[in-house]
């Protein structure tokens, strides 16, 4: 109980000397007051059985906790191919025997998700920066959509290197996948900017996107095949310390190879079906003439 005195509360704690809970025998021993007032042994209205417990418990958020701690063997499995098959085939089963009990995830797999979930913002405000600054470069709102087009195509050529080697998606796979942004838009916009200057000198559409592919077809694979060629001993090394960025190197190799194929052949195509949406299409079209 506790009891005031003046300002103070204090608490009272009423319990056995030492000598009588000093062990479990004295349990037994202990006494009882009942609604009546008589005061009988502990002995003779429980049974006691003695078991083995907790040495600690553990709680989350006001709830007991139980955590489940393994290590991962690289030559067996991966983390991910892990949490996959216990989501699959064991949590579904402890969850309908156990609906009071809810998973939580720590551990690599929390850092995973939280490191995939701010890489995804990140990401996302990395494109809007690079369509505002090619807005203003570009004076159009229509061409640096084009130039971004590219971007998913290179993440199918990432995804498909994967597979080819065997090598799971990881979250250095995503940062490879970030960095080939940037590397595509760059080719992109090689091919667009060239454009743009031949029709300010007066060329026609066709003839100034042939020329952008006859030109820049050069630098744009030799740019492509450069970078590939430097990434491809890391995709071969077998030393253990090398082992997490083989994921990034081929996302960065995988959809470059790709993506210049599309950067190359589909930019063009997406400019001229954007021809009459481009800054100085209409000028174009009035200076072109009139066929029957």
């Amino acid at each position: 109980m506790r009891l005031q005195r003046g300002r103070h509360e204090v608490r009272l704690l009423v319990r056995y000397p030492p000598e009588e809970r000093k062990s479990l025998a004295m349990l037994n021993e202990m006494y009882i007051r009942l609604d009546d007032g008589r005061e009988i042994p502990l002995k003779e209205i429980v049974d006691v059985t003695i078991k083995r417990g907790y040495s600690q418990i553990l709680r989350l958020d006001q709830r007991r906790a139980v955590s489940i701690v393994a290590s991962v063997d690289e030559d067996q499995a991966n983390f991910g191919e892990i949490v996959s098959d216990i989501r699959k085939s064991f949590l579904p089963d402890l969850l309908s025997t156990n609906p009071s009990v809810k998973p939580r995830w720590q551990g690599r797999q929390l850092e995973t998700q939280e490191s995939v979930g701010s890489l995804l913002i990140g990401f996302g405000i990395a494109v809007f920066g690079m369509f505002g600054l090619l807005t203003l470069a570009f004076r159009s709102y229509i061409q640096p959509l084009l130039i971004l087009a590219v971007i998913p195509f290179g993440f199918t050529g990432a995804v498909w290197a994967h597979c080819l080697f065997g090598e799971p998606i990881t979250l250095f796979s995503l940062f490879g996948m970030v960095t080939l942004s940037g590397i595509l838009a760059n080719d992109s916009i090689v091919l667009i900017d060239f454009i743009n200057r031949r029709r300010e000198d007066g060329t026609s559409l066709d003839e100034a996107i042939i020329d952008s592919g006859r030109s820049r077809f050069r630098p744009v694979v030799l740019t492509s095949f450069t970078t590939v060629a430097a990434l491809l001993p890391l995709l071969f090394e077998r030393n253990t310390q090398a082992q997490n960025l083989i994921p990034m190197a081929l996302s960065i190799a995988g959809g470059l190879s790709l993506a210049t194929v599309w950067v190359l052949l589909f930019v063009p195509v997406l400019y001229r079906l954007s021809d009459g949406r481009t800054p100085d299409a209409s000028q174009d079209n009035a200076t072109r003439p009139l066929e029957a």
